[in-house]
């Protein structure tokens, strides 16, 4: 919706499927504030600006509108611009989550019933 609400401007957008290019990421410091993450970049000015806030089509129609009006701050890529990576297509699911096998405090510190029996 944004792409064609601001067509003919002077934009063009890519989307990566987080972690995938982490290269890229680290240029526009993205990924350590959590996911989903916007970048706004100008190679003519090798800057960028990262959208802080909710990510909704309002709000990155609002970072759009405000940089062209020169109300936000933006800030100088890191490093040479990465090359975008050929990567797995993403299959549209979520990734499976990592259960891991609990453990009791115990087993690692003891318990308080074993160090009395040991003062004693």
């Amino acid at each position: 919706n944004v792409s064609r609400t601001h067509a003919g401007a002077p934009y063009s957008f890519l989307w990566v499927s987080a972690g995938s290019q982490p290269e890229l990421e680290a240029n526009f410091n993205i990924g350590g504030f959590g996911y989903p993450a916007l970048a706004a970049y100008s190679p003519k000015k090798n800057a960028y600006a990262s959208l802080k806030g909710g990510f909704s089509i309002q709000e990155i129609d609002n970072l759009i509108k405000d940089l062209r009006k020169g109300k936000i701050a933006v800030g100088a890529i890191k490093g040479d611009l990465a090359k975008i990576k050929t990567v797995a297509a993403w299959d549209g699911k979520d990734a499976s989550v990592q259960v891991e096998e609990e453990f009791s405090l115990e087993d690692i510190m003891g318990s308080d019933e074993e160090e009395r029996k040991e003062e004693l």
